[in-house]
Formats: C-alpha cells, sequence, structure tokens
C-alpha cells in the first residue's frame, strides 16, 4: 500500500474564547477516504501583525477534534490553523481564524471579552 500525506483538510472549524488568554477550537475529523493512513492533528498558532513584540509559533500535535490554547498573551491576534498529518506529511489546512483577545470590561457582575473572527478556507 501506497502511504500518503492526507488529502482532505477538516471541517467546520471554530474557535471559541474561553478567557483573554486561552482558545479551545474545535473541528470535525477528517473523513476516512482524505486520510490516507494513521493520520493526527496539528495545530498552528501564531501572532498576526506582531508590532515589536517578541512571540513563537505554537505547534501542537493531537489526536483529538479539540483543544484549548492556553497561556496566549492578551490583547494579540492569533492566526490559527488545523491540517490532518500522517507519517508521510501534511494534509491541507482546513481554516485559518483570527482571533484578537483583550482583557475584558466588567459590566453588571459579567466580564465581557471583545472578539474578532475571520474564517478563510485555503485550498
Amino acid at each position: 500500500m501506497l502511504l500518503l500525506a492526507p488529502d482532505g483538510a477538516p471541517d467546520n472549524f471554530t474557535a471559541e474564547v474561553l478567557s483573554p488568554t486561552s482558545i479551545l477550537v474545535n473541528w470535525e475529523p477528517l473523513p476516512l477516504i482524505n486520510r490516507n493512513g494513521d493520520i493526527m492533528y496539528v495545530i498552528t498558532s501564531s501572532p498576526f501583525n506582531n508590532f515589536g513584540g517578541t512571540y513563537e509559533d505554537i505547534v501542537i500535535n493531537v489526536n483529538t477534534t479539540n483543544f484549548t490554547i492556553m497561556n496566549l498573551q492578551e490583547s494579540v491576534r492569533f492566526n490559527i490553523s488545523v491540517a490532518a498529518f500522517t507519517s508521510v506529511g501534511v494534509g491541507p489546512s482546513s481554516s485559518v481564524l483570527t482571533s484578537t483577545l483583550e482583557a475584558g470590561i466588567n459590566l453588571c457582575g459579567h466580564d465581557i471579552i471583545y472578539v474578532f473572527v475571520c474564517v478563510k478556507l485555503l485550498l
């Protein structure tokens, strides 16, 4: 059997801001027809428009379809993507989300977190 990288991207990639420093990302499993072998997922998070700050890309390999990215810097926009991979290589990214995390405002006992989310399909 010829081993290949996945030839599809996970669907329905979403992000939920849990706090000013953490984001929960979710996606649907890659369909069996697109896997081309045993897969794991790689989540990549990197700052967007890094104006003078020093940040590193966060690359996480997981075998689930959700993950909470923690210890993010407050008030920074992040590009987040997810892709499936096999021992041969990485498949296409399903989406890239940009989320702005800002410290919330307390209004009537509730913390409000401002969020900007942009989703774009990469083919």
